[in-house]
């Protein structure tokens, strides 16, 4: 948060002005990475009404790929679901970092690659929060030893 609030970014602004001490700040660390590698929200996560079901979310609109699906706002999620290949698989839960946790490691325990839209900010949590840094094969389809988008970072 300290780094992306020297950059001179309006979007990164607005999301560290939104920010206050109610805020997840796993909730606004995920927007900053994914607003720092230009890549869509919608990529890797979908966000529904606060009080929504496993019912209420609409199947049609989720991606195949694991995603993580917020009840209520991104800064202050009230819970959170995971949706694997379209269907709601865990959820509603409501302590958002396990929520993070949970769409992270969906992706190792059923061995699945990135999706392009999200690779970057994938990425760099796995090498730079989770520390795994594998000096052979990659959870995207990149053939660079390193995402160059992440290197900088």
């Amino acid at each position: 948060m300290d780094y992306c609030a020297t950059l001179d970014n309006p979007k990164i602004r607005d999301i560290l002005a939104c920010y206050d001490p109610d805020s997840d700040k796993a909730g606004c660390i995920l927007l900053l990475l994914m607003l720092y590698f230009n890549e869509p929200k919608e990529s890797l996560m979908f966000e529904v009404d606060p009080c929504a079901t496993a019912v209420d979310v609409n199947t049609a609109e989720l991606p195949s790929t694991p995603c993580l699906i917020i009840q209520g706002d991104m800064m202050k999620p009230s819970g959170w679901l995971l949706s694997i290949e379209g269907h709601v698989m865990m959820g509603p839960h409501p302590f958002f970092l396990h929520g993070v946790v949970a769409f992270f490691s969906s992706y190792y325990v059923f061995n699945l690659e990135y999706p392009a839209a999200g690779s970057s900010t994938l990425e760099s949590i796995q090498r730079c929060f989770l520390g795994i840094n594998p000096e052979r094969g990659s959870k995207t389809k990149k053939r660079t030893t390193m995402n160059p988008h992440v290197a900088p970072f």
